[in-house]
């Protein structure tokens, strides 16, 4: 018979799982006495899922198998509504009487790559839908503000800027009056005082070197700066 194997890694993210199958014959059988669900790409489609788990438990309903296996293939996450909403259903509420089997996709590779501080698949994550499993975690990406280190290179979109752009450039950035498609704040590069302009906000006030720490105060369509 199949082997199941779980696991569920730190921050509620389900990851992995395998199920070990004997090997298919001509006619391609599920193990004997074992019945087979498999549900694709949800994609925070949490109201989807919820009328597919019914669905199933439907058709399940008096089937004559003993054993009930539902394989979710990966791709949680992203693009739809509610990623939140369907990561804590199906870690909280597995299907009664099913043995529930958890693939990871690849919009979860992404995510989780992400949050160990992968710069690059950060990127990538955002432009394949990663902000809207961010919205469902209160988290807004939407806004008229982006966030980095150093700066972005002009002209280039924020998805597709290098690593090293995000944590090293200097003058290309500072010199262009370019506007970028978000208000850039920044640090990185010292100044006297904050640098507040159309395109850019610099916040690297000298306090490596004995100066004020200044934060920026970003409130409605209002900027203002605290020091310490």
């Amino acid at each position: 018979m199949g082997l199941v194997r779980r696991a569920i890694v730190r921050r509620g993210c389900l990851i992995f799982a395998m199920l070990g199958w004997l090997k298919p014959s001509r006619e391609s059988k599920p193990p004997a006495d074992t019945r087979v669900y498999a549900i694709g790409d949800i994609h925070g489609q949490i109201g989807r899922l919820k009328t597919l788990h019914d669905r199933i438990l439907e058709d399940a309903r008096g089937a004559p198998e003993a054993r009930r296996v539902i394989v979710y293939v990966g791709d949680y996450v992203d693009r739809g509504p509610d990623a939140r909403g369907v990561l804590d259903m199906l870690i909280a509420q597995p299907l009664e009487g099913f043995v529930s089997v958890y693939l990871k996709g690849n919009h979860e590779d992404f995510m989780l790559r992400f949050l160990d501080g992968d710069i690059e698949a950060g990127a990538s994550w955002f432009a394949n839908g990663g902000d809207a499993t961010l919205a469902s975690y209160g988290i807004d990406v939407e806004g008229d503000y982006a966030f980095v280190h150093a700066g972005i290179r002009p002209g280039v979109p924020l998805e597709a800027q290098s690593p090293r752009d995000l944590m090293w450039i200097r003058e290309e950035f500072h010199a262009s009056r370019a506007e970028h498609d978000y208000v850039i704040v920044h640090g990185h590069s010292v100044s006297t005082k904050a640098v507040d302009k159309a395109n850019r906000i610099g916040i690297d006030t000298g306090a490596g070197y004995g100066r004020a720490l200044t934060a920026v105060v970003l409130s409605g369509a209002e900027r203002r700066f605290l020091q310490g």
